[in-house]
């Protein structure tokens, strides 16, 4: 079972999936203040919607969203615009990477017991249930705030049983410590995805993170310089060495954003019409690529649909279902 902001549905009824996306990240805190003037609601609905449709149009079925509580994430704007696209939306607990005040001189115990009764009653005073988990180390590295956040992520993990999706510096190969503490912690690693893959080449660092269990979310899949083909290669250099099974695709795309430079206005004007990244662009342009670099039909329904849904099975379903799924040469 998983559960969307819409309520539970069976793994095989994700369909091909966007496994790291978002529909909004922004500053609570500015929102609160702000309202409208930071961003307008209804428009950023509008827009998900509209973009939620074209890659429904596409063979979207289901986007697991990637924003937990400290990047902004609305269960009421997800549930909007997934009631309206017609686009499951699994939605994220945990914590992107922070040093925060409020996080000094806590333990991980102390944040778990926060998490776990979201994804136990709801999020938000709503019904709507986390379907993944969301830990994060970035350019700071592994801080005593970082590993606060990694080892409550790793709690609510083994209480809740769900996915986890680790944020990641591969430039800095933060994901191997970061399995290390996770698997110190308790963590099954088969239901860990170690995200943003698709930025580095580097194969045998790659191949040191699969053999320890988890999924690679090659989740970066943007336009670039040389249209996508070193990470194509990269993708079909992994398959030729037995690692389809764990490699997952999608964009990191995000509706709106308001880091750096951005604001709703500055996104609003540039239109959400014929954008070079959305949510269709690895249909349109990056499976074209592995194609002609000799990935079949069947690889590619394994990385989009089966591979997604199989990190939602419970360990005892999955390895029935690989298993019927190998002597199907699927």
């Amino acid at each position: 079972m998983v559960h969307t902001v819409l309520g539970p549905i069976a793994a095989e009824e994700m369909g091909v999936t966007l496994a790291h996306e978002h529909i909004a990240c922004f500053s609570h805190s500015m929102k609160q203040t702000f309202g409208e003037r930071w961003f307008k609601t209804d428009e950023l609905i509008s827009a998900a919607v509209k973009l939620l449709l074209k890659a429904r149009d596409r063979g979207l079925g289901t986007l697991i969203d990637g924003t937990p509580n400290n990047l902004g994430r609305d269960i009421r704007i997800l549930r909007e615009v997934s009631g309206r696209s017609g686009v499951n939306i699994v939605a994220s607990s945990g914590m992107y990477y922070s040093e925060s005040a409020f996080l000094e001189n806590k333990s991980p115990e102390f944040f778990a017991d926060f998490f776990i009764y979201e994804c136990v009653h709801g999020m938000a005073g709503t019904d709507s249930l986390p379907g993944i988990l969301k830990c994060a180390t970035g350019a700071q590295g592994f801080t005593p705030n970082n590993i606060t956040l990694l080892k409550t992520m790793a709690l609510v993990q083994k209480a809740t049983g769900l996915p986890l999706f680790a944020h990641n510096i591969h430039a800095l190969k933060t994901g191997l410590r970061q399995l290390d503490i996770l698997e110190q912690s308790g963590v099954d690693l088969s239901r860990v995805i170690v995200g943003h893959c698709s930025d580095t080449c580097d194969l045998p660092y790659l191949e040191s993170l699969l053999e320890r269990g988890c999924y690679l979310g090659f989740d970066r899949l943007r336009p670039n310089a040389d249209g996508n083909r070193a990470q194509a290669e990269t993708i079909c250099a992994l398959i030729r060495r037995g690692w389809l099974e764990r490699l997952l695709l999608s964009h990191d795309y995000c509706v709106f954003l308001d880091f750096r430079n951005n604001s709703w206005a500055d996104i609003k004007a540039q239109g959400f019409e014929d954008l070079p990244l959305d949510f269709t662009y690895i249909q349109r342009c990056f499976l074209p690529v592995l194609r002609g670099m000799g990935v079949t039909e069947l690889q590619i329904k394994r990385m989009t649909s089966l591979n997604p849904a199989s990190i939602f099975e419970p360990q005892h379903e999955r390895s029935a279902a690989v298993f019927v799924r190998n002597l199907n040469g699927v």
